[in-house]
């Protein structure tokens, strides 16, 4: 009757596994509060834009662009801008009708209003793109999913 068993025997974390998890918990944790503290700002305004829609944007000059070739975009998203208070000044086709996905650029340095289009409508495609022409303080270039960003 040798098959005793081993009661006496502690189950459990030994110190060195233990501090091996709590050294691991730290690193997270930093990693994740340094993501967040080291986040670029235009980002934290970005995604917050997102969420709300302006009420009374700033006004500007604002042109529409049909690139994605659908007859009578322009109108209506020149139209649903218009019911924002957005500007519209000017209503055209792109260059190129193979955009995919509807587009903001913002003609002046200062973003405002291009962010303000963008959540206007519900997107983060948003980028700058100065030509010395200072016309139109934003363009909105219109990609195929337009029908639901005038929503």
């Amino acid at each position: 009757m040798n098959a005793k068993k081993n009661t006496d025997k502690q189950v459990g974390i030994s110190p060195k596994n233990l501090l091996i998890f709590c050294c691991i918990v730290i690193i997270l944790v930093l990693a994740i509060v340094l993501g967040i503290v080291r986040r670029d700002p235009a980002v934290r305004a970005d995604a917050a834009l997102k969420d709300t829609a302006p009420t009374v944007p700033y006004l500007g000059p604002i042109q529409v662009l049909n690139g994605c070739g659908a007859i009578g975009a322009g109108e209506r998203m020149a139209d649903f801008l218009r019911s924002k208070n957005f500007d519209v000044k000017n209503i055209g086709n792109a260059a190129e009708r193979n955009y995919p996905y509807t587009l903001v650029i913002s003609r002046v340095k200062d973003m405002t209003i291009a962010r303000q289009l963008g959540a206007s409508l519900h997107t983060g495609h948003c980028v700058m793109m100065r030509d010395g022409e200072e016309t139109y303080v934003a363009t909105v270039i219109i990609g195929p999913d337009y029908e639901e960003r005038i929503q």
